[in-house]
């Protein structure tokens, strides 16, 4: 991939009113019946803490604690039912189980695919030849090179989202520990890869 920037994003578009289906809705249903829209969870491609904000709004609303003992254990607080995006929780919340952390981990896959199944034009191959066609016009290029750059940024936040689920399943009884084994496996390899 050639000339990806942190630029590159795309925005994972959560219908309000899908939320109400969710396991954590129980206290919002009446500020989530009259929301219109989708609640936006911005990714760009350098990644960093976007994939994880993403994960942590997705592990709220997979859970099944209660309000209360989440803004008391876990840090949790809400100032407007405007600002959903801003609602998250950590992987050390201790009312979140490994269940629930394996079903945010699906949500996010399945905003990831929703976002996939919209971006028009062809595979993520087909954009980079598009791009590198110099007998392809200029702005058909241009137009290639946003669609190319999206897609890379779903592709590596599909990546994440594989590799979270299967080192969730290998992690013992300490499975909160599966994104920092995730993160340390991750520099392993790409230290690795500079050596060679």
């Amino acid at each position: 991939i050639h000339n990806v920037t942190c630029l590159a994003e795309t925005s994972l578009l959560v219908p309000a009113q899908d939320l109400l289906s969710m396991p954590f809705a129980q206290p919002w249903m009446r500020q989530l019946v009259h929301m219109q829209g989708s609640v936006p969870l911005m990714m760009n491609s350098c990644f960093g803490s976007n994939i994880y904000d993403i994960l942590a709004f997705a592990r709220l609303w997979s859970s099944h604690a209660r309000w209360p003992d989440l803004q008391k254990d876990c840090g949790l607080t809400a100032s407007s039912s405007t600002e959903l995006s801003k609602w998250r929780i950590d992987v050390s919340c201790p009312h979140i189980s490994r269940e629930e952390e394996m079903a945010a981990l699906g949500l996010v896959q399945s905003l990831l695919t929703a976002r996939r199944s919209k971006v028009v034009g062809g595979s993520l191959e087909e954009e980079e030849a598009l791009i590198d066609d110099a007998m392809v016009a200029q702005r058909l290029r241009l137009a290639a090179t946003v669609r190319r750059d999206e897609k890379f940024v779903l592709y590596r936040a599909e990546q994440f989202v594989l590799r979270a689920r299967e080192q969730l399943q290998l992690v013992d009884s300490d499975w909160r520990s599966y994104l920092t084994l995730m993160h340390a496996n991750a520099v392993k390899s790409l230290k690795q890869r500079s050596e060679l």
